[in-house]
């Protein structure tokens, strides 16, 4: 019984290892110079489909996804291993969800400090109020060795 535990906390310790490198992974890359900003209230959209060259077909709006960095992270934890589409799908949800309620914690802090922009001091608390205690304690030591490393 207890040989079926342990496994048990093998396997929630490696998803957690695998989650904390994915958020590691994606805070660390930087979004291409390239990206429009957010279009104004009551401006007219541009359509996104533009005929590719050569032919008529037309392409359809991109969709973003954190794909690759699910990829990179499972691959520093399990080298051997793969991913399926829908496994990706499913990571690129949960941590998009993650997302929503991080930066809904760091505008609630800033709300409460009378503050109009969120620092990373507001998002290194939303992260300690969110996470368990460990998690958290290992991110936040995560981000402190990587701002020294910048230095």
């Amino acid at each position: 019984m207890a040989g079926g535990v342990e496994q048990k906390l093998i396997v929630i310790q490696e998803r957690i290892l695998l989650f904390h490198s994915f958020l590691c992974l994606k805070l660390s890359f930087k979004m291409p110079k390239g990206k429009k900003a957010a279009a104004k209230k009551g401006a007219k959209k541009a359509s996104n489909k533009v005929p590719a060259k050569g032919s008529k077909e037309r392409r359809g709006p991109r969709n973003e996804s954190d794909s690759i960095y699910a990829y990179k992270a499972m691959k520093q934890v399990q080298p051997n291993s793969s991913i399926s589409s829908k496994a990706t799908r499913i990571t690129n949800s949960f941590v998009n969800d993650i997302f929503e309620f991080i930066m809904g914690e760091a505008s609630r802090l800033a709300h409460y400090n009378k503050r109009r922009t969120i620092s990373s001091r507001e998002i290194q608390t939303a992260l300690c109020l969110l996470l368990p205690k460990a998690l958290a304690k290992h991110t936040k030591l995560q981000v402190t060795l990587r701002n020294v490393l910048k230095e």
